[in-house]
């Protein structure tokens, strides 16, 4: 038998908690993207951790670079969520909704799996709309 090692990921678990934790705790400000993405979904003001989010994005970016774009990330975001009316009501109603759709995405098994970790794809997306902005 093979000595077996334990897991170790290279994203500390206290970092990848606190990062998703606060996706919901902080405030959202409507901005304009040139690139495509919408007023409402700015990931500077929805993530704590931007440089951390930036990684994970980066990281499910190579898992689906189909998804490369912000454009479409924001209507994959906007579609599950149903954001696009959240963002003139405010961050608060943004933070809910993305809370209830990444909960659906557990539910449904809709996940990921980046450095070990087990992420709902909204979340996965949300970093990868940091990781292009």
């Amino acid at each position: 038998m093979r000595d077996m090692q334990p897991f170790r990921s290279a994203v500390p678990r206290r970092w990848l908690l606190a990062a998703l934790a606060t996706v919901l705790a902080s405030p959202a400000v409507p901005w304009a993207d040139r690139r495509g993405a919408p007023r409402h979904l700015r990931p500077e003001r929805l993530l704590s951790d931007l440089g951390g989010a930036r990684a994970i994005g980066r990281q499910y970016l190579a898992l689906a670079p189909q998804e490369a774009a912000p454009g479409l990330l924001a209507r994959c975001l906007d579609a599950g969520t149903g954001a696009g009316a959240c963002g003139d009501a405010g961050p608060e109603r943004l933070r809910r909704a993305l809370d209830e759709q990444r909960r659906r995405d557990f539910a449904a098994g809709d996940t990921v799996v980046i450095d070990g970790w087990i992420l709902a794809r909204t979340e996965a997306r949300l970093c990868a709309l940091a990781a292009l902005g």
